[in-house]
This record gives C-alpha cells, structure tokens and sequence, in this order.
C-alpha cells in the first residue's frame, strides 16, 4: 500500500514537534502518541496508538432559558412599537445558557456527550428599514453573552450514563494545582507571548490569545482536574491529582495563516493502561471543544 507524501509529513511533524517533557518526575512517564489532523477547518482527528482510531467533535445548537415568562410578549411589543414608529427599539432578557458538544470515535465505543451551563443575557436591537420592493420591515441583530466566569459548570454523559461532572474556573491561578505545574508545563504566559517558538506562535490578527480556564471535578468516580493555558492552548489533565496527559490542540480558525497554525500533539502517562488511553484521547478532544466558548475572544 502506498503512502501519501503529505501524510508520512504530517506523522513526522507530529513526533518532531511534540516536546520533551522534563522537571517533575511525574511528568518524565510522558510518552508521545502520533496525532494528526487529515484537514482543515474539521473537527476530526486521527491517532495511532494500539492500531489507526479516528475521534472528532461536533457542536450541538445551544440553548438559552429565559428567567421571566413575559419576555416574548415584550420582544412582540417592541417589534410593533418598531414597525409602527420607524424608532428602533432594544430589549434584554437574563436566564443561562445550555451548550453542548458530541465526541464520537469511529467505532462500536459509546459517543460521549458533555453539557455545560453558564448565566448569560440575550441583547436583541430592532430597526425598520426600507426593503429593495419599497416596502418597509424590522431587522433584528442579536447578541449572546456567556458569563463562563460566574458559577459555571458541566457534566460528561457516555450513552445515557453519567460518567463525570466539573465546575469551570476561568481564574485558576490562585488554585493550589494549577500554581504547583504551571511553572513546569505551562511556562509561556501572556505577557511573554513573543518567546515563544514560531511553530507554536499565536501572533495572529484574529483570536490571538485564548483565556485561562481550570475543570475541577470528578470522571469515574476519580478526582479530575483539566488545566488550559490560552498562552499555547496546551492542555494538562489530572486523574487522582496525577498528570495523565498533555495535550495541545490546533490552531484552525478562519483568517488565521499557516504558518502560525499548531501541529496538534499528545502526550500521554506511560503507566496508564491500554484500555484507558483512548478515555485520555476523548477527554483532550474535549478540550478541543470547550475552547471554541471557553478560551477564544
């Protein structure tokens, strides 16, 4: 069977830009899994651990529940008050928002399901505007808000099970965990964004830094933890207090080049066993997903 040049390339990128993980002993059991991406501006992923396993993530609509009940019979009069007036009117109504995302490998395995919850506000702005026909009608922009900061949370459903719930910390850096290996694996910051190596560079005009966010909870009934730093977008995830893997994800957005896109990579805990490195492979595409709310402006 031949082998297609880009795709020996993309397998070798992945073991040469992959780093050397060196400082705590835990850190040193890391081994480096091959992670590619087969396309752009996709959400699935291939890796070669114990044979060839496809993984990818999809989002669902999101949901949003508004607090009052009278809210649409407000939105009703302001569309009225807007066509009959010509003025603009604007509304507002606070509830929480409802995401959720699915991850599915290509397999018999059960697709995973995680749902998370934050306060948030939905901004609507109406104008009457003269339509090409001479006719007039009411345009209608609107704005979402997440509060992510304000008590957030989530929880992981595989199937129709349960299998973990988290809270969402998005200023972890006071947490006990994220001050004992930030200095270890997540060394490039904010403010020296610019030493960092080009390969993994996010000096770009859109979505150039991402944001800082912690999931602390439990996964199978073991204490979880997942630390992302938006600096690299590198993930570290904890399984009993203990690094399990290392993860960082691409860079794929519109109106980024590619030169400053990452190669995506893992690296996971030598000592964890067969049957549980795929579970470390779902939880960091996880990651991949909640980025897209969590970590990008």
């Amino acid at each position: 069977m031949r082998i297609p040049f880009s795709k020996i390339f993309l397998i070798l990128t992945g073991f040469l830009l992959a780093p050397v993980v060196m400082g705590q002993p835990e850190m040193e059991c890391m081994d480096s899994v091959t992670l590619i991406k087969p396309g752009r501006r996709i959400n699935m992923y291939k890796f070669f651990d114990y044979g060839v396993k496809v993984i990818e993530y999809q989002a669902n609509p999101d949901l949003f529940v508004k607090e009052t009940k009278n809210t649409n019979l407000k939105d009703f009069g302001n569309f009225l008050m807007t066509q009959i007036s010509g003025f603009g009117f604007n509304s507002s109504a606070d509830g929480y928002w409802k995401v959720s995302g699915t991850i599915q490998c290509g397999d018999t395995i059960p697709f995973w399901t995680v749902f998370m919850f934050c306060g948030g506000r939905v901004e609507k702005e109406r104008e009457r505007v003269r339509d090409d026909d001479g006719s007039w009608s009411v345009e209608t922009s609107r704005t979402n808000y997440f509060y992510w900061d304000d008590n957030a949370g989530g929880i992981l459903i595989e199937g129709l099970d349960t299998i973990g719930y988290f809270l969402i910390d998005m200023d972890p850096d006071d947490d006990e965990l994220y001050k004992k290996w930030t200095a270890v694996s997540f060394p490039a910051k904010h403010d020296d964004i610019g030493a960092i190596s080009p390969q993994n560079s996010l000096i770009v005009p859109v979505n150039a830094k991402g944001r800082d966010y912690e999931l602390i909870g439990k996964y199978r009934k073991r204490n979880f933890a997942l630390i992302h730093n938006g600096a690299n977008r590198k993930v570290l995830i904890f399984l009993d207090d203990l690094p399990v893997c290392v993860f960082q994800g691409d860079f794929d957005y519109a109106g980024v080049k590619k030169k400053y896109r990452n190669t995506p990579y893992i690296l996971l805990n030598k000592n964890v066993l067969a049957g549980e490195r795929r579970e470390l492979f779902r939880l960091a595409i996880m990651s991949r997903y909640m980025n897209e709310y969590l970590s990008t402006f």
